[in-house]
């Protein structure tokens, strides 16, 4: 890979460019509490969680190789992305008493709860598509908002008192929003 030369304004454009995955969970934790859903981000410490509770995070997934972008990852590490795939993972946790008292088992109304929380949860974020794109993630295009279900994981590494609705979304970064090299 060829070494690039930046400039300590270059370098610090990169990294604020870069740092979409905590744009992007604050962006989505606004939404959801502008729409009466509280959220918790990663970090938070315990003793600030209600003790039902829905918690976001966004995990990188992979990159497209259409286009090659050069992007600084600090310490004089740099990186080729063209395409990015991210999941938004918004999850439901019930109090771990209920659970018990459930016999181990999500009840009917703890599903019920997850889906009117995770419906509406999909009309807020089909709502602010725009906003992600032009306000809040000025560098980042949301190309796709598409839930992913059930839950892919083997049953054994589910967690009993946890459901989970993701959200996957496919990013393009503008050509214009780069530095110049």
């Amino acid at each position: 890979m060829p070494t690039y030369t930046l400039t300590p304004t270059q370098l610090a454009a990169y990294a604020k460019l870069f740092d979409y995955r905590t744009q992007f969970v604050q962006a989505a934790r606004q939404i959801l509490s502008a729409g009466g859903i509280a959220a918790a981000m990663p970090g938070d410490g315990d003793q600030q969680i209600p003790r039902t509770y829905n918690s976001l995070d966004f995990a990188v997934g992979g990159a497209d190789a259409s286009r090659k972008i050069p992007v600084a990852l600090g310490g004089g590490r740099y990186r080729e992305y063209g395409r990015f795939t991210g999941t938004l993972t918004l999850m439901v946790c019930v109090p771990i008493e209920e659970v018990q008292a459930a016999g181990d088992q999500l009840t009917v109304e703890h599903l019920r709860e997850l889906d009117r929380i995770t419906s509406t949860a999909r009309v807020l974020f089909m709502e602010h598509l725009e906003p992600f794109s032009a306000t809040l993630l000025p560098n980042l295009d949301v190309q796709a908002l598409v839930p992913i279900e059930p839950d892919e994981r083997p049953e054994e590494a589910r967690e009993v008192n946890t459901a989970r609705l993701r959200w996957r979304l496919t990013f393009e970064l503008r050509p214009n929003a780069w530095p110049s090299l």
